[in-house]
């Protein structure tokens, strides 16, 4: 019997089984500590520091407080569909893209993402060569990239051991870089006053073609950085004991509080640069320049330790999100090649060189995806989807649509692609119509790719091909290890 729980389990969390009710073991606050691993990750100083290179004080506030935290609440409205069902976002995804399509999509967005898990690995790499440099030892260049890796593989030890063992790891790493973000608040506020903070101008201000215009560049850098959240929502809120509390706690957690430590990154880099001379957008530099050699190493240690804590959840979600391609892929097989993969970026280093870049790429992916998840449950499916055809039971293959691929969605998305490199060029960093300072080139991927497809939607021949499950079964059952038939229903709310 203890063979056959263990076994249960393995699939559930290891694997994509829907989970039940009563196999729900995160609350709010277990799942916003997990989820502020990932809000308090330290490539969000780095996300900040870009930003205060370009921006003042005000113009810091209005994008990371208000936007990104406003962005987090509609970027993070998936979450209600894989808590009610129980089930992996990407698993659900089959109903959007096709068996085959999603594999595609969600594969290659996961291979662009995971450069955010490489800068994460180098900030590691770079506090342990700054320790070291403390302890009087000049490591060689090559240093910080072992490193890197050493903290790669420091978050494949924990994620091996699943989702208890992350939750348990984050408990301990959370408070380490809370403590880190107040450390740098009070040396930033330290001997500054906030009329002096609003007077600091910004060297990058105006480099791209005037000042509104990388204003808004910012814009977009932020918008894309908050909406590329929704290839992290994965397979946690399947975890989570109420949809409502998962939606708060990745709101709270990977929002809010994102956003207040995209904010405190900004102002020290604009500070940084303002009375230091010194450019930053490496946290582990502000920390010794602003802390000394007391506080600043301390402060190293801890965000390296939190570093850790930040790989090992987005390897459990990113692993177990994977299995979508082929369940029959081993959890631990994975977590280790996503590892291996997440090295091969560390040491080659450009993904943090061409940050501005990468991170408007991770948009033009990013938008059209939120866009169609939203409105194929929300609008054309109403909430209600067939758990038989997501899994594909026999008899039940409502979502192959042509070949395992749905047209209408990538001919939507390919349409939020063009819109996207029509108003801006993610290499240059250049404007190519006006119509971006009104929408950024994120915001309008998403909306045109949406709309594109409410409208396919619409057309008689095109809803009935996709809404082909309105014919399947209602319900899904389980039998639990007592012997106890529990489900979850398919096409009605739970």
């Amino acid at each position: 019997m203890a063979g056959l729980q263990q076994q249960i389990e393995k699939e559930i969390y290891g694997g994509l089984i829907p989970t039940l009710k009563n196999e729900r073991t995160f609350g709010f606050w277990d799942m916003l500590m997990v989820c502020s691993a990932l809000g308090i990750a330290t490539w969000c100083y780095v996300q900040g520091g870009f930003l205060g290179y370009y921006l003042n004080l005000k113009e810091i506030f209005f994008n990371s407080i208000f936007g990104i935290t406003l962005g987090c609440s509609i970027v993070f409205i998936p979450v209600f569909i894989s808590a009610r069902y129980g089930i992996d976002l990407a698993v659900f995804m089959r109903a959007v893209f096709g068996y085959r399509g999603v594999v595609v999509f969600i594969v290659a967005t996961y291979f662009l993402t995971f450069g955010f898990e490489a800068i994460n690995c180098q900030m590691f790499g770079n506090s342990m060569t700054k320790l070291a440099a403390a302890a009087g030892l000049n490591l060689p260049g090559y240093a910080g990239p072992i490193f890197g890796v050493i903290c790669a593989i420091l978050g494949w030890l924990i994620a091996l051991n699943g989702p208890e063992a992350v939750k348990k790891v984050n408990w301990v790493m959370v408070p380490c870089l809370l403590l880190v973000a107040l450390f740098i608040v009070i040396m930033v506020f330290k001997d500054n006053t906030i009329s002096k903070l609003m007077a600091i101008q910004p060297p990058g201000a105006g480099e791209y073609g005037g000042k509104f215009t990388t204003y808004m560049i910012a814009i977009e850098w932020n918008i894309a950085f908050a909406i590329s959240w929704v290839n992290a929502i994965g397979s946690l809120p399947k975890l989570a004991k109420s949809e409502r509390g998962g939606y708060w706690a990745f709101v709270l957690g990977a929002g809010t509080v994102m956003a207040l430590f995209i904010f405190v990154g900004a102002l020290t880099g604009l500070v940084m640069a303002g009375q230091t001379g010194v450019i930053s957008d490496d946290p582990t530099e502000w920390l010794v320049t602003l802390g000394g050699p007391g506080l600043g190493v301390l402060s190293l240690v801890m965000i390296g330790m939190a570093n850790v804590s930040t790989q090992s959840v987005i390897l459990y979600v990113v692993s177990l999100s994977t299995k979508v391609a082929n369940p029959k892929w081993d959890y631990k097989k994975l977590v280790t090649f996503w590892t291996v993969y997440c090295s091969i970026l560390v040491v080659w280093g450009g993904v943090w060189t061409y940050y501005g870049t990468f991170i408007s790429v991770v948009g033009v992916a990013s938008g059209p995806i939120l866009g169609l998840i939203l409105v194929d449950f929300f609008l054309l499916r109403k909430q209600k989807i067939s758990l038989y055809s997501i899994f594909k039971l026999k008899g039940h293959y409502s979502y192959e649509y042509t070949g395992g691929f749905n047209l209408a969605a990538v001919l939507s998305m390919f349409v939020g692609i063009l819109c996207f490199v029509a108003v801006y060029n993610p290499i240059a960093y250049t404007v190519r119509s006006s119509v971006f300072y009104f929408t950024t080139a994120t915001g309008l991927a998403l909306v045109t790719t949406a709309l594109t497809y409410y409208i396919l939607g619409q057309v008689k021949p095109i809803r009935n091909y996709l809404l082909k499950d309105r014919t399947d079964k209602l319900a899904y059952v389980r039998k639990n290890n007592d012997g106890i038939s529990s489900g979850v229903s398919l096409s009605t709310k739970a």
